[in-house]
């Protein structure tokens, strides 16, 4: 205000007088400047300039004036509040710097009690954790890395829950947090618990949990201090273990302090000594023995225990009874940290049984060393190195060698008694019993003082323990008469083997040898029964049906004594397919629907269980048993009777049964049913053959992993059953399926000239047959070798249309015929069949049927063969 005052003074006022002097000097001027005509005008102005100059000049000093008041009285007033926020701020800052000086000496303070804070947690072997209201760690010391393997940085502001939560509180962790984070409250907040835990390698491990909730800028967040207790869980276990151990252990034990006051008892005692728990404690140890705790007895045994030995001896009681007992004791001390002992620990077994039975043993080792040295056998005991430390006194009588003799011998091994060659054998059992306690019983060799060579059986097994050494005890019987009989046993079975590989060979050879006739007796009865040129007779056609009925019913017979020869010696060969096992019924029962008619016995199945099941099984093999096991039912069924085919599922088996109403079988027959050639079970008809019908089924079922049986009352019937293994692969075509007869006209009208037939065969009746068989068709020329090189050379130079060869040939085998033409490019594509009497036996055969392009078994069906030519020769001319 001062300073505006002092403006107007130094410059309104000044400028106010200059005003009024101009206007004087105006007027001034005009008086004495003056000019015609125009001062008067001049006087004028000036007057009025200065007229209104001063009323100007009165106004604005006026207003300034009351201004300056205004500015006066304002200047006044802000003095006045600024001397008032003067004397505020003075106050404000001398609390400002006693706040800073407070605030220093706080954060002093903090940053002391932060280093005190950190040495604590650092040091602490605790883990301290604290996480924030979203599970994030703020905070994790030291004691939290050594126990989780994780660094600060490394959990620092992640969901720590994730890192180190066992999965099994997971859950419970994830539902029980929300409320905590809002409420700072939780089940386990202010407790401590014991759950599992997860280091950064993986390992679970047990710890011990306290939290508790701290609110920081409004939010919840969680401290927790985790302590490993590992080693505490596993002393705890130890200790409920050793707890467990003393107090069901069969030993009684007794825990007396200093004075020999007692303490504890467990249950072994108080059973022993058929007393309550309160009827000892706090009794004196002497007060409940009789000898030797005597006053002297205890005063000497406490001192001696102090002193640190331990007591081991006999002490007699009684029970609640008056019964005495005897008790094997050992009394240790008990010491505390500092070595001081504070107590006695007795430890207790009852020999009271051993003391009664001492004589007992004695009388029974008596009889134990009598009756080893009179058994056949010699008994005997030995160490780990074979060191023989017991053996019986009949040994000089098998070895001619004394016990004591086997005594002083480093080992048995080094005896002289086994034989040089068996004593590793020896060695490697017993390393065996000693290592792996497994008894063992070998055969071995020895040799007696006379030389003579004596075969042992040797057993033996471990006997007992004795200094941290094992023994085993052992026999040795001489079994040399028994190996004698099994010498000639095995040379008896060698010789019967070799019987029977020549029965065998016999039989294959007699296969060839038979079906070669019956071959040619079949074969000229049918051509008799089917010649259109010189029909026969109605009592000729009856004549011959009964030579086709007798040759096939004997070709049965060879069928099945060969196909049983195989299965006995298993040579049979099994060509496993899936089966479609509905079909193969069907067929089944229209190829025997003529026999049922011709008895009046109806043949009917219920398929709807298989309707839609394959089986794994040889289809010819498990064609034969169901038609052996229908033709039975239709045999043996009484006229006007009916045979039932039932199938059903049963686990990965299908049981098919077939049933019939007929004789049934006896009880007696029962048990002879599946022995081979005995008939006699069913019928005394001669026949019926040789019997072995159902045997080979059953073997066949067997080997195709079935099983078979059989129900049956006598007058009423019999079922027989059997179950085949179920499969899940569609059958394969059959083998010469596409050989099947195509019947076609046009082989017999189309072509240029005749189709040429080569048979290669060594017996003069079977080329006659088939030459006739032959000559009925008007395009076809036939010609025949004897030999097989014959054959091959008749091939080269004629090229026939279709080659059949027998397989044993005088020269070289079908095979090698087959073989032959083969290799040749003239002759390679010309189709081969063989015709054999020979039956293989499996795997030792060198025929591969497959080789050829159609293989028949004689005696043949001359229409079967002929309908397999026609379909080759139809194939042919299509082709060409």
């Amino acid at each position: 205000m001062e300073d505006i005052n002092k403006t107007l003074e130094r410059f309104f006022f000044p400028v106010a007088a200059m005003c009024f002097f101009v206007g004087a000097s105006f007027t001034f001027s005009y008086y004495v400047f003056s000019d015609t005509g125009s001062n008067l005008r001049f006087i004028l102005y000036a007057i009025i300039f200065s007229s209104f100059s001063l009323p100007v000049f009165l106004a604005l000093y006026v207003y300034h004036r009351k201004k300056i008041l205004e500015m006066e009285t304002f200047s006044k007033e802000t003095n006045r509040v600024l001397e008032d926020n003067m004397e505020l701020l003075s106050k404000v800052n001398a609390l400002l710097e006693r706040e800073i000086y407070e605030r220093s000496e706080a954060e002093e303070t903090l940053k002391e009690s932060e280093e005190t804070l950190k040495k604590i947690t650092s040091s602490a072997s605790d883990a301290i954790i604290m996480i924030d209201n979203s599970g994030c760690t703020t905070f994790w010391s030291t004691g939290a890395e050594k126990i989780f393997g994780y660094k600060s940085e490394e959990v620092m502001n992640k969901d720590i829950h994730k890192l180190i939560a066992h999965h099994d509180f997971f859950e419970s962790y994830t539902k029980a947090f929300p409320e905590f984070a809002a409420t700072g409250h939780g089940n386990a907040i202010g407790k401590t618990v014991e759950l599992m835990a997860v280091k950064k390698d993986g390992t679970v491990f047990p710890v011990e949990l306290s939290l508790s909730a701290v609110r920081i800028k409004g939010a919840w967040n969680a401290v927790g201090i985790v302590r490993d207790i590992t080693t505490r869980k596993s002393n705890e276990d130890n200790l409920r273990k050793l707890s467990a151990a003393v107090e069901h252990t069969a030993d009684s034990v007794i825990i007396a302090n200093i004075d020999g006051c007692i303490e504890f008892v467990n249950r072994a005692y108080l059973s022993l000594k058929g007393i309550m728990e309160q009827d000892v404690i706090g009794k004196h140890i002497k007060d409940i023995n009789e000898k030797p705790f005597t006053d002297e007895f205890f005063a000497k045994l406490r001192t001696s225990v102090i002193e640190g030995d331990v007591y081991r001896g006999v002490a007699e009681n009684k029970d609640i009874n008056g019964e005495h007992y005897y008790m094997e004791i050992t009394v240790s001390p008990v010491r505390d940290p500092k070595g001081t002992v504070t107590h006695f620990i007795s430890t207790g077994r009852d020999i009271t049984y051993n003391y009664i039975a001492a004589e007992a043993l004695i009388q029974s080792e008596e009889k134990f060393r009598s009756l080893v040295n009179n058994i056949p056998d010699v008994i005997w005991t030995c160490d780990v190195r074979g060191k023989v430390v017991f053996i019986s006194k009949n040994v000089e009588e098998l070895l001619g060698q004394t016990p004591l003799e086997f005594q002083k011998a480093v080992s048995i091994y080094d005896s002289g008694c086994i034989a040089p060659e068996d004593v590793g054998k020896l060695k490697a059992a017993y390393a065996e019993l000693f290592e792996n306690n497994k008894p063992f019983s070998v055969e071995v060799r020895a040799i007696n003082k006379d030389g003579r060579q004596l075969w042992l059986m040797c057993r033996s097994m471990l006997s007992y323990e004795k200094g941290g050494r094992l023994y085993a005890d052992g026999a040795l019987t001489d079994i040399t008469e028994i190996k004698l009989i099994q010498n000639e046993l095995n040379k008896a079975k060698e010789e019967a083997e070799q019987a029977n590989r020549a029965k065998s060979e016999f039989l294959s050879l007699m296969s060839h040898e038979l079906r070669t006739p019956m071959n040619a007796i079949l074969g000229f009865a049918q051509l008799l029964e089917s010649d259109p040129y010189d029909p026969l007779t109605t009592y000729q056609l009856e004549n011959t049906a009964e030579i086709l009925k007798a040759g096939s019913h004997l070709l049965e017979l060879i069928d099945n004594v060969l196909d049983l020869s195989k299965i006995e010696s298993g040579r049979v060969k099994l060509s496993f397919e899936s089966v479609n096992l509905q079909t193969l019924i069907e067929e089944c029962i229209s190829l025997t629907a003529p026999i049922g008619e011709s008895r009046r016995v109806s043949i009917t199945s219920d398929m709807e269980s298989c309707t839609v099941v394959l089986v794994r099984a040889d289809w010819m093999r498990l064609k034969q048993v169901m038609l052996n096991l229908i033709s039975n039912g239709v045999k043996y069924s009484k006229e006007g009777g009916s045979v039932f085919i039932q199938c059903r599922r049963a686990a990965e088996m299908l049981e098919v049964s077939v049933s019939d109403y007929g004789i049934g079988i006896s009880k007696e027959n029962m048990k002879c049913l599946f022995q081979p050639f005995s008939n006699s079970a069913r019928s005394s008809d001669a026949n019926d053959g040789l019997g072995i019908g159902l045997v080979m089924t059953k073997k066949l079922i067997s080997l195709m992993g079935g099983t078979m049986g059989v129900e049956s009352e006598e007058g009423r019937g019999s079922r027989f059953y059997f179950t085949i293994p179920i499969a899940t692969t569609f059958p394969d075509n059959e083998f010469n399926k596409e050989l099947s007869c195509v019947c076609d006209d046009s082989i017999y009208t189309e072509g240029k000239g005749k189709f040429t037939i080569l048979y290669i065969e060594d017996n003069p009746a079977s080329v006659t047959l088939l030459g006739r068989i032959v000559s009925r068709y008007n395009n076809m020329r036939f010609i025949s070798a004897m030999n097989g090189l014959t054959g091959v050379q008749l091939a080269l130079e004629h090229k026939p249309d279709v080659i059949l060869t027998d397989i044993n040939l005088p020269d070289i085998s079908g095979t090698d015929v087959l073989k032959r033409i083969r290799e040749n490019v003239e002759t390679s594509q010309i189709p081969v069949i063989a015709l054999s009497g020979f039956v293989d036996d499996g795997a030792s055969s060198t025929v591969n049927r497959n080789d050829f392009t159609g293989f028949l078994l004689k005696p043949f069906n001359f229409k079967e063969l002929m309908g397999i030519i026609e379909g080759l020769l139809a194939k042919k001319v299509k082709e060409q």
